[in-house]
């Protein structure tokens, strides 16, 4: 009876979880623009022996990040095998919490390009966890155990404080006019990081008229007043300021009328989508339009082909980064690669 009963219920909130996404995906009009949104739902079913509420909602939670990473817009129903699952993953997330602190996640540099003439113009700071077998963790995937807000400005407190000598060390040896380091501020941020100067302690030391700070949409949600004000006293100083994923919906437009931008860069899925689906050259399009007419500058990341690159110069937008140019590299890497750049640029120099 109880094996019955549980399998009617299964079979009752699944079908509300269905109705509720088919709802959720209808449609709506934002700022004149027709938007479609999606929902991932994850379902716990109890209790059961020992479950408590909070170990429900916990095993609702580890079914909905199953849902997430299998490419979202789904139902997933907590099971023993997401059980494992969850298990694995708060292990992983453990273990990242003890690397960070411990100095094994690292930051690494990503060059970024001037595509019309082949100037290096930029790298961008990233991190790199180094597992004790030698490997390099999934950039993604350690991204997504950092998820929590705390854990996230954690990663970027320990990454700044070891990109801060080498930013120091390079611009002693002299970069490229313009050259710039982009910071990615935590995808999501506390709006305690914004008012107590969680967010300008990342920078001390740093010369800001050298940096370019990415800020997501959602790491301004929790305090866009708050984070206004710290971005455009970084402006004044001299940074840089670029709202990265512009692109993903009518929520990034506001963003862009209510932030201090200099800067804002092209999502890579329409870059990704760029050859081969009309829809997101003409969202790539009107981005570059929108920002030109704005006074913005516009980048774009993860170029990964020469067709990629093609295409985004023809609609006008010249700053790359990707696979295409340079992948990820050690702070070592980026010094050789910086004076090699500098003597290519003497040499091409003395040749004119």
């Amino acid at each position: 009876m109880h094996r019955r009963s549980s399998w009617w219920r299964r079979i009752c909130v699944v079908a509300v979880a269905e109705r509720l996404t088919r709802s959720v995906g209808e449609p709506l009009e934002l700022a004149g623009r027709l938007v479609r949104v999606s929902a991932s739902v994850g379902i716990a079913i109890g209790p059961q022996d020992d479950d408590t509420p909070s170990s429900i909602v916990g095993f609702a939670n580890a079914a909905l990040h199953r849902a997430k990473d299998a490419g979202r817009d789904r139902i997933e129903v907590f099971t023993a095998e997401v059980r494992a699952d969850m298990q694995r993953r708060t292990h992983e997330e453990r273990a990242l919490r003890r690397s960070i602190d411990s100095g094994d996640v690292v930051p690494f540099f990503q060059p970024e390009y001037d595509a019309s003439t082949g100037k290096l113009v930029g790298a961008e700071i990233l991190a790199r966890w180094l597992k004790r077998d030698g490997s390099i963790a999934n950039a993604a995937e350690m991204l997504t155990m950092a998820e929590d807000a705390s854990t996230l400005e954690r990663l970027t407190s320990v990454i700044m404080q070891q990109a801060r000598p080498v930013i120091r060390r390079l611009t002693a040896l002299g970069l490229p006019s313009g050259f710039r380091f982009r910071v990615n501020l935590p995808h999501r941020c506390t709006p305690r990081a914004w008012r107590d100067g969680q967010v300008q302690s990342y920078f001390t030391g740093i010369d800001p008229t050298i940096l370019t700070l990415d800020i997501y949409e959602a790491a301004v949600l929790g305090d866009v007043a708050g984070a206004a004000g710290v971005l455009t006293e970084m402006r004044r100083m001299g940074a840089r300021v670029c709202l990265e994923d512009a692109g993903r919906g009518g929520a990034s437009l506001s963003m862009i009328r209510t932030l201090p931008l200099d800067e804002i860069r092209v999502d890579r899925l329409h870059v990704d989508a760029l050859t081969s689906h009309p829809n997101d050259r003409a969202v790539v399009r009107a981005m570059v339009h929108l920002a030109r007419d704005l006074g913005l500058a516009v980048s774009a990341d993860g170029v990964e082909t020469g067709s990629q690159a093609d295409a985004l110069l023809a609609l006008g937008c010249t700053t790359h980064q990707g696979h295409l140019y340079a992948r990820p590299m050690t702070a070592s890497a980026l010094e050789d690669l910086l004076l090699r750049h500098a003597a290519d640029f003497v040499s091409d120099r003395s040749l004119t």
